[in-house]
């Protein structure tokens, strides 16, 4: 629809919201459509950001993943979730950079007038027909997608300094002018109206809040089966290619943008099954560029988060809902959580359906190292060190000997990061693990510690001396011939007294 059209309509008076009955509202519609002029113009005109839309079904929605998985019922979700799952599905729509500056904008509008998560249940009762709620949390799927121009948005609904708005019975009466608002308020013809939230009921964006969020294999679509196909052509047999599979999880933000570093692991399946069955050495550097830019995409929002006060230290809860409310409950977060640091951060065990547990699914961290080691950043290199000792166990210890990938304690070595080394220590990784580097030979993180291009870090080597590390063999040998070359005579005695092998 033309904007002069719209302008014309809105200047003539017609209704920037329901009239009468509950549907799609113009701002969702133009959301939708990821029209953000329009969007703005209907904000600016008294669209009300808090009133939800009740879409027809999930399969014929709009086109993004904010419904219900395989269910027929409507369902109900506010414009911040539409607008939040449009800008973000870069796959589907890319957008230019004007496009997207302008999307930034919808949505901090938005979050200015007071937008919350869910809908309420008040809400929910006054719709004439069986319906559902919308599972989507607009910062998690933010979080999931690696859009931390997004979530530093979203979470400025939660700032100290950010006003917030209560419900009342004539509109939305913000509280720190005390004034009243009747933006989007017409009055019924037919049908039920919407009831204002009550204020307990209104949650700002919570960044340790426990929401729903849906991993489906259209978030992390694998070129795997591709590769399988191709090997087959060639080699004979391959292995089976996975089905497609769904999930719905409860967890965090900060557990929805270590997913999204999962995700992006399993995107490069693919790329390493050739390499280990096809015999090519290494990935080219586009490739290798790509995959670090999408990993730092990631970093930026979990360094989002944990500045905006995620919490690190207190596990987060989630399990699958298959016979569960899709709204978060009280009642729902006292249920007994087994297992939750093996699946907080996307290591789900046995999933049913789910995508397979690899070791190659785990191999994120030390890229991850590597990368934040060299930017030479201080602060950044805390967040990761504080992330590193709440990370669950099979993600710290990842070390199979017959990947292609390093162990995150063998990365933390080689680029010299004292306090990376500790603080995998501190996380009881084995030190005296050795991986197979690059495909060819093997290498221990007393090894990495002592050879590249760098100079010794001796800092490094006495951390895993302390932790117990082998000198009963040629790394022990080798560290003796260093510490003599450069003459550290301290050195050379405490290895002899370690048992070093001469």
């Amino acid at each position: 629809m033309p904007r002069c059209l719209v302008e014309r309509l809105l200047a003539l008076g017609a209704p920037v919201g329901n009239y009468g009955r509950i549907s799609i509202t113009p701002l969702v519609a133009c959301l939708s459509t990821g029209r953000w002029d329009l969007a703005e113009s209907l904000l600016s005109s008294g669209a009300d950001p808090l009133e939800p839309s009740l879409f027809p079904r999930y399969e014929k929605s709009i086109g993004i993943r904010i419904g219900v998985s395989k269910s027929s019922l409507p369902f109900l979700a506010t414009p911040i979730q539409v607008a939040v799952c449009k800008l973000t599905a870069s796959r589907q729509t890319p957008w230019t950079a004007t496009e997207r500056a302008k999307g930034v904008e919808v949505i901090a509008q938005m979050v200015e007038g007071g937008v919350h998560m869910c809908v309420s249940d008040s809400f929910c009762r006054k719709v004439s027909i069986e319906s559902s709620r919308s599972n989507c949390s607009p910062l998690l799927v933010a979080s999931l997608r690696g859009d931390a121009e997004v979530v530093r948005v979203l979470l400025g609904a939660s700032s100290p300094g950010q006003q917030s708005s209560v419900g009342t019975d004539n509109g939305i009466q913000t509280e720190r002018e005390g004034e009243v608002d009747t933006r989007g308020v017409h009055p019924p013809i037919e049908g039920p109206t919407p009831i204002p939230t009550p204020p307990e009921q209104r949650r700002a964006f919570d960044m340790n809040a426990v929401e729903c969020v849906e991993l489906q294999e259209g978030d992390a679509r694998s070129k795997r089966d591709n590769s399988y196909n191709s090997f087959a052509k060639r080699k004979g047999p391959a292995p089976r290619p996975r089905k497609g599979w769904s999930q719905q999880k409860l967890c965090t933000p900060l557990c929805a943008a270590l997913e999204g570093l999962q995700m992006q692991e399993q995107q490069q399946e693919g790329r390493e099954y050739e390499r280990r069955y096809m015999r090519r050495r290494q990935p080219d550097k586009p490739a290798r560029r790509k995959r670090d830019a999408q990993i730092l995409k990631q970093w930026e929002v979990i360094k989002a988060l944990v500045e905006a006060g995620a919490d690190l230290h207190s596990p987060p809860t989630e399990w699958e809902l298959k016979r569960k409310p899709l709204v978060v409950r009280e009642s729902d977060l006292s249920l007994p959580q087994p297992n939750v640091w093996m699946t907080a951060f996307g290591i789900m065990p046995n999933p049913e359906p789910g995508p397979p547990e690899k070791e190659e699914d785990r191999s994120w961290l030390p890229q991850l190292i590597r990368l934040v080691a060299r930017r030479k950043n201080e602060k950044e290199k805390a967040i990761l060190v504080g992330l590193i000792r709440v990370l669950p166990t099979d993600t710290v210890h990842f070390s199979d000997a017959e990947s292609l990938h390093i162990s995150p304690l063998v990365a933390a070595c080689q680029v010299r990061w004292v306090e990376g080394v500790k603080g995998l220590i501190e996380s009881g990784v084995e030190v005296n693990k050795q991986v197979r580097h690059e495909g060819f030979w093997y290498e221990s993180a007393f090894s990495a510690a002592l050879h590249g291009s760098r100079p010794v870090c001796w800092e490094c080597i006495d951390a895993l001396v302390q932790a117990g590390v082998n000198l009963h063999d040629e790394s022990g040998t080798l560290a003796l011939c260093h510490a003599i070359e450069r003459e550290r005579g301290d050195w050379v005695t405490r290895l002899l007294k370690r048992g070093a092998s001469v």
